[in-house]
């Protein structure tokens, strides 16, 4: 094993599950690769009828840069800093 792959949340069982794989990675020499995918409506619901969503790309890298301080955070409360990594994706969610 290589490499492990740990979508996070950041909720406390995906801060759990960071520990762990970074714990099995030190026995393995294996790199940690974080994923925190960022959920936006393509559609909002109004009175009338369902509008597709205007994407703001600056709201996105709003929250992308709150999960990179988010992971830097979880990140710093483990002992091994080398061999992680962190990356986002956007996942466009349908609204029920």
């Amino acid at each position: 094993m290589k490499k492990i792959l740990v979508p996070c949340d950041f909720s406390e069982a995906a801060i759990q599950a960071y520990y762990f794989a970074m714990n099995v990675a030190i026995e393995a020499d294996a790199e940690v690769f974080a994923l925190k995918v960022i959920d936006l409506p393509f559609m909002y619901e109004t009175t009338f009828a369902a509008t597709p969503y205007t994407f703001d790309p600056g709201i996105y890298k709003e929250l992308e840069d709150e999960a990179l301080k988010d992971f830097e955070k979880m990140k710093n409360k483990h002992p091994r800093q080398d061999k992680v990594k962190f990356t986002t994706a956007m996942d466009l969610l349908p609204i029920p």
